[in-house]
């Protein structure tokens, strides 16, 4: 089954939706342009997008897992980040700093554009310490060959 992403015309306004079963990577154009169809067989659903002006703009894929990012104007969409947490909400600050949700409250922030993306709010080591058994495993196997850690709320 092939997956469509709605693609925009140029120039218009960006917002998304979430279309029933197939992705909702859409954008609204200005004065009744029509939608494009584009197949993207990554994502089954996105749950929400966010642009940052007529080319650039990031989806959060649900439970996919993934975040994908255009410049332009969504003809091409890439996998930027992929997970297994179900992707709910995103937003940007600017063009480096951005946000996304998942449904178990857990958040992750990039300061890079959307290269890479880091857990966002570890308070304490005592209560926060997100995929802690994870992180340990990979580097004690050494897919990690370092590992830094900073609580907020710890002294």
């Amino acid at each position: 089954m092939n997956h469509v992403l709605p693609r925009p015309p140029r120039g218009g306004f960006l917002v998304g939706l979430v279309i029933g079963l197939l992705i909702g990577l859409a954008a609204l154009a200005a004065r009744g342009q029509q939608w494009t169809p584009l197949v993207h067989p990554t994502i089954e659903r996105c749950d929400d997008l966010f642009f940052l002006n007529a080319d650039t703009g990031w989806a959060a894929g649900g439970g996919s897992g993934r975040i994908l990012r255009t410049y332009d104007g969504g003809d091409f969409w890439s996998i930027v980040f992929d997970n297994n947490d179900y992707l709910r909400s995103i937003e940007f600050l600017d063009a480096q700093v951005g946000f996304c949700g998942t449904l178990d409250g857990t958040l992750f922030r990039t300061t890079d554009g959307g290269d890479t993306w880091m857990l966002f709010g570890e308070r304490t080591a005592a209560h926060d310490s997100f995929y802690d058994d994870e992180l340990q495993t990979a580097l004690s196997k050494g897919t990690l060959t370092r590992l830094d850690r900073a609580f907020s709320r710890d002294p």
